[in-house]
């Protein structure tokens, strides 16, 4: 049993995970992660483009005596609280790569 799990372990390491094309997607999402990070980190200049509800959260947050975000760490809880589409979705509308409407819905 021992040797089968490790027979299929190694199978699925070979085809799946080191898979040329789930490689390139992987490659494609840290760069993508990356350039989100970079557009929402600096927060004079992305303020007009992270949602609304997150501002007033991050604000009220600051308002307490002890906050406990800071800029930094909600914009690390603004990405990671995205599907994959929608990180899509904002990095194409961000780096021009897919041209939307402003009338489309997030």
């Amino acid at each position: 049993m021992l040797r089968t799990v490790s027979v299929l372990k190694s199978f699925a390491w070979v085809t799946m995970i080191r898979d040329l094309r789930v490689q390139r997607l992987q490659k494609r999402s840290e760069w993508m992660i990356k350039r989100l990070w970079d557009a929402f980190l600096d927060p004079e200049t992305s303020k007009s483009i992270i949602p609304s509800d997150w501002l007033q959260r991050y604000e009220k947050d600051q308002a307490k005596a002890n906050p406990i975000w800071t800029w930094e760490h909600m914009v690390i809880d603004y990405i990671a609280g995205m599907t994959d589409a929608f990180a899509e979705k904002i990095y194409n509308e961000l780096y021009g790569l897919k041209v939307g409407s402003i009338y489309d819905l997030d």
